[in-house]
């Protein structure tokens, strides 16, 4: 099982986060909380994905219609590029966790 895997792979998160005790002890990889969901309050792992394509759905169409531009403060970054190396500056506008291609079969 994947659950009790570290989530974590070269730039993935910032290195900083393994520094500090009281964000380290946040790290709880998804396959133990929907573990932890089923066994606290009865929910099946396939309510929890059908919950989840529906909430990646919902989150995707708000994106696409503006819905969160009054709440993100558009910030201008610098960024290396993984694969040349070069950087360049990018602007962070939306919010990355939002996958619209979710689908039920691929949760499954």
């Amino acid at each position: 099982s994947m659950s009790g895997a570290v989530f974590k792979w070269e730039g993935s998160m910032n290195p900083k986060i393994f520094l500090n005790p009281q964000a380290k002890a946040c790290l709880l990889p998804m396959g133990i909380t929907s573990e932890n969901v089923a066994a606290q309050y009865n929910i099946s792992r396939e309510e929890q994905d059908k919950i989840a394509v529906e909430s990646h759905r919902r989150a995707a169409a708000a994106i696409k219609s503006g819905r969160f531009k009054d709440e993100i403060v558009p910030v201008t970054v610098k960024i290396k590029d993984p694969k040349t190396g070069q950087e360049k500056e990018i602007v962070a506008d939306t919010d990355d966790g939002c996958r619209p291609e979710t689908t039920f079969e691929g949760l499954s």
